[in-house]
């Protein structure tokens, strides 16, 4: 956690230009969904944002036109959890968002997007902009396994925690960081912060 903390970075610091993948991740229990920025500048770490996680019951609508605005500057959109991510898929797909930029991620994705987040703690190769959501969503994120070979993902060490977002930003970072380049014009995520709508 302490490692997580020294990666954060002045607002001047955060890049603007560069590959820029979203993500979207359902919690398993179907009641929250979480949205995440990522963008990989050409030089420098991935900066990774959360958008922050909202209710289901509030609906995704307003979430997938958000992203929908999003699809010219971005490179790619990472969804995860089997609570609505092919419903959600659709929902993109249908607004305008090209079909092969929008993936389901499979369960070799999340484990391969959380053990590349771990390093990239350790390596102080992943910056973020201190967000005190996230930040406490980090601090009772433990290892949650995920099948039999030594994969895991991240669940809460805590009764009450939550790390939906955590998730989202960790698929975000993935997905930027195995981009195979940015489109024309890119920006990223968090230069729509205006117009989030979690």
């Amino acid at each position: 956690y302490a490692a997580w903390l020294g990666l954060a970075v002045p607002a001047d610091e955060v890049p603007l230009e560069g590959s820029t993948v979203f993500a979207v991740k359902f919690s398993a229990d179907g009641e929250r969904v979480s949205c995440a920025g990522a963008v990989r500048p050409d030089e420098g770490p991935v900066f990774v944002e959360s958008f922050g996680v909202r209710a289901m019951s509030d609906g995704t609508a307003r979430l997938v036109d958000w992203l929908a605005e999003r699809r010219r500057t971005a490179v790619g959109f990472l969804i995860d959890g089997k609570a609505g991510a092919g419903d959600f898929r659709n929902e993109l797909i249908g607004s305008g968002v090209p079909a092969r930029l929008v993936r389901v991620a499979t369960a070799d994705d999340v484990i391969t997007a959380s053990s590349g987040m771990l390093r990239a703690i350790a390596e102080r190769d992943v910056a973020h902009s201190a967000q005190p959501g996230l930040d406490a969503q980090v601090r009772v994120a433990g290892k949650r396994k995920i099948g039999t070979a030594g994969g895991f993902g991240w669940g809460p060490v805590t009764p009450d925690g939550d790390t939906t977002a955590f998730d989202a930003v960790t698929l975000a970072r993935h997905g930027a960081a195995t981009a195979k380049k940015r489109r024309e014009g890119g920006r990223s995520g968090s230069s729509g912060r205006a117009g989030v709508v979690m």
